[in-house]
């Protein structure tokens, strides 16, 4: 039996360059996957240059993306987090709860000083959230 899966790009972050989905649903387990979501603008050029913007652009987008599938940010079961430089970890630890509500954080797993596709990137981020049921 084959699984059902839906595949979405949506808008406001742009068509990826790469051969893949930005995000795809699982509608029978209720499970959405978001692509690693970086710090670029529709036109592929960087947002920010410290690591702190750079952030803010991609929680922003992770909340477009999670917007498309009628899921916020208290829907995340899981994020992934890549950061190129681990001297940023304290820095990028201060923007996360401008978007998450109190103890509504995710199991995360950051992994620093890793090679990014785009030098000038400082961060990109992956997450899985719960879909909420059409019944409730």
């Amino acid at each position: 039996m084959a699984v059902n899966i839906q595949r979405l790009n949506p808008a406001g972050l742009g068509r990826p360059r790469a051969p893949f989905t930005q995000t795809t649903v699982i509608p029978s387990a209720g499970l959405l996957f978001v692509s690693g979501l970086a710090p670029i603008d529709k036109d592929r050029n960087t947002i920010g240059a410290t690591i702190t913007d750079q952030t803010r652009a991609v929680y922003a987008k992770l909340k477009t993306a999670l917007a498309a599938h009628g899921a916020t940010f208290s829907d995340l079961a899981k994020i992934t987090i890549y950061l190129r430089d681990p001297e940023d970890i304290d820095e990028f630890n201060r923007v996360p709860g401008e978007f998450y509500e109190a103890d509504e954080y995710p199991a995360a797993t950051l992994v620093a000083g890793v090679r990014l596709v785009d030098p000038s990137w400082r961060v990109e981020i992956e997450a899985i959230a719960a879909l909420r049921s059409e019944s409730g």
